[in-house]
């Protein structure tokens, strides 16, 4: 058999609303009531005046009201709004709060708009959801709060706060760890303490990027730390640009993490070291250099002005005298300023090509010498 203990006071009181267009919800002994009215202007005038709009449904507490925006809720017909706050709502659920209070007050977190810290009086309406786990006191679970010009989404629980989309996840978690998923991979991780990584979940430095790196345009890249480390997985190879730290000037250079050696050098006078981070030259090395072909320039001037018919040519005995003293040919770098300052291979060059020219004329000289000799002797 059909339960009808209940059925007879809602067909009452669903026959008030319809004849009457309002329903009494009468509180416990000494408290407020609530009141329901709407799409009808029988009745009390002064419930006429607040009935008379058609398509709404007003939910206020107190039968003494007189202005529409004193109401607590209003729901609309079509479309269909549910107004929290306010007597025209324009979304599906519409909260409006004309509550003012003091921004000095303690809250969860600073009240800021576009130009600053909110300096006068504060407005803030709020949405919270809780659950059997979160408990629904009123620091417990998820709030969605408008606070003047500024909005916050807030988790007062130990878990993530997360957005997902079509296999995107955009979390945050009880860590203060903020993390980009797409699927098992996680795609951006930035770490409460200030190191992103991408496709990494446990970034090593501030900028840790596990994968292929491609910078386009008229981007700027720029180094602001001591070092950015290079890792090929495959090899297990590392390497690591680094800045001014290592350096005896503030500059650039490339290290070997395997070998620990520092490979390459760029000083502030923009010298460049391979295999020193001390460069003292436009190039330095420390150790053999290879090349096809190597040529100088700038030299000053070359030694053809041997041959010319003023160059003064030292005799054979002074040259002697000159070897016999100093140990050395003169012109040439003595054994001491070549382990101090090195050779310049296009002076020294040329300087070689002037002995050569020298030796020549010495040897003309002598074949001169040579053929009067025996034109006397015959």
């Amino acid at each position: 058999m059909k339960n009808t203990s209940n059925y007879m006071p809602k067909c009452i009181a669903l026959f008030a609303i319809i004849l009457f267009g309002q329903l009494n919800l009468f509180g416990q002994t000494g408290e407020t009531p609530w009141y329901v009215g709407g799409n009808t202007q029988s009745g009390d005038m002064k419930f006429g005046r607040k009935y008379s709009e058609a398509g709404k449904l007003y939910f206020f507490n107190s039968a003494d009201n007189t202005s529409l925006s004193d109401y607590d809720m209003v729901l609309t017909y079509d479309p269909s709004y549910l107004g929290i706050g306010t007597v025209n709502p324009t979304s599906n659920l519409h909260i409006h709060s004309e509550e003012i209070f003091d921004p000095y007050v303690i809250i969860k977190d600073p009240i800021k708009t576009k130009d600053g810290i909110v300096s006068g009086p504060v407005s803030k309406s709020t949405l919270q959801l809780t659950n059997h786990f979160s408990g629904q006191g009123e620091d417990d679970g998820l709030f969605i709060e408008s606070y003047s010009e500024n909005a916050i989404i807030r988790n007062e629980e130990a878990g993530d706060l997360r957005l997902l989309n079509a296999g995107t996840t955009l979390s945050l978690n009880d860590a203060g760890d903020f993390i980009l998923r797409r699927g098992l991979d996680r795609s951006l991780t930035v770490k409460a303490g200030g190191n992103v990584g991408i496709g990494t979940d446990v970034p090593a430095a501030k900028f840790h990027v596990k994968g292929n790196a491609n910078f386009e345009g008229s981007s700027t890249f720029k180094i602001v730390g001591p070092a950015i480390i290079i890792e090929n997985a495959e090899t297990n190879y590392q390497w690591e640009w680094y800045t001014g730290a290592a350096m005896t000037n503030t500059g650039l250079g490339l290290y070997d993490r395997v070998k620990k050696k520092y490979v390459i050098a760029v000083d502030s006078s923009q010298n460049v070291g391979i295999g020193t981070v001390s460069p003292r030259h436009k190039l330095d090395v420390k150790g053999s250099m290879r090349a096809c072909k190597l040529i100088a320039n700038d030299l000053n001037g070359w030694c053809d002005y041997v041959f010319e018919d003023d160059y003064e040519l030292m005799s054979l005995a002074e040259l002697e005298s000159f070897i016999t003293m100093n140990k050395h040919l003169p012109g040439i770098p003595t054994e001491e300023e070549v382990a101090e300052n090195g050779v310049d291979l296009g002076e020294m060059n040329k300087k070689l090509l002037q002995k050569v020219e020298e030796l020549s004329l010495y040897i003309i000289e002598q074949e001169k010498r040579i053929t009067n000799l025996e034109n006397q002797l015959k």
